[in-house]
């Protein structure tokens, strides 16, 4: 087990590192909001204490894994608990991608960013937009374009077991305004001329690619 001080953030840069080795997570609350923490500063000798007498319980959630494909070469791969967003990048104008389902094209969105979360990630950036909140256990794909233009606007909740591509397109393939971040993390991805891939993870220490977290209820 992994003992996180901090808030959601930091759980979020843990579940990238601990979920590869199975080691779940437990969350001590020392941010502003811990939506995902478990564990209040003022409980967390009883709440470890009652973990270590074997009274907790485990709670799995899907993660993304996202990968930058150019020339069917990888370029990069991140993993993500929240939400992968294919964005503008520098430069104020559209992005244009061209997504498919399961190799079916969908449309071609034409807007400011396209965010692809999971259901924990559901109440984050993409609700910000207008998407739909989802039971975190949920294995479900949030697609919810930002400021779409003249295309589909409308949130789409995907199975998790479907594979999503999304191709940079457009003058955005041609000189690089694209880029992609996980969980909002500065160090960005520029597309040029390629595909994005998030679909669920598959790390082979965790059953079905999951985080861990520790529940272990409120201390009496």
């Amino acid at each position: 087990m992994a003992l996180t001080l901090g808030g959601d953030g930091t759980i979020l840069r843990a579940a990238r590192m601990a979920a590869p080795l199975g080691i779940p997570l437990l969350g001590l609350n020392l941010g502003r909001v811990g939506f995902l923490t478990e564990c209040e500063p003022e409980h967390w000798v009883e709440v470890v204490e009652r973990i270590l007498a074997n009274e907790g319980s485990v709670e799995e959630r899907m993660m993304l894994q996202v990968t930058h494909l150019r020339e069917g070469v990888m370029q990069a791969r991140e993993f993500a608990l929240n939400d992968a967003v294919i964005s503008r990048a520098a430069l104020a104008r559209t992005v244009h991608l061209l997504t498919a389902i399961d190799g079916a094209v969908l449309t071609e969105y034409v807007a400011d960013a396209l965010i692809l979360a999971t259901a924990t990630g559901s109440t984050a950036y993409s609700y910000a937009v207008g998407g739909p909140i989802l039971p975190p256990w949920l294995d479900n794909i949030v697609v919810a374009p930002v400021a779409a233009h003249l295309s589909l606007d409308r949130p789409l909740v995907l199975n998790a077991e479907g594979g999503i591509r999304d191709h940079c397109a457009g003058n955005n393939a041609r000189h690089g305004h694209g880029g992609w971040t996980t969980h909002g993390r500065t160090a960005r991805r520029r597309l040029r001329a390629g595909r994005t891939q998030p679909h669920q993870s598959a790390f082979p220490a965790v059953a079905q690619s999951r985080r861990f977290l520790w529940h272990p209820g409120h201390p009496p």
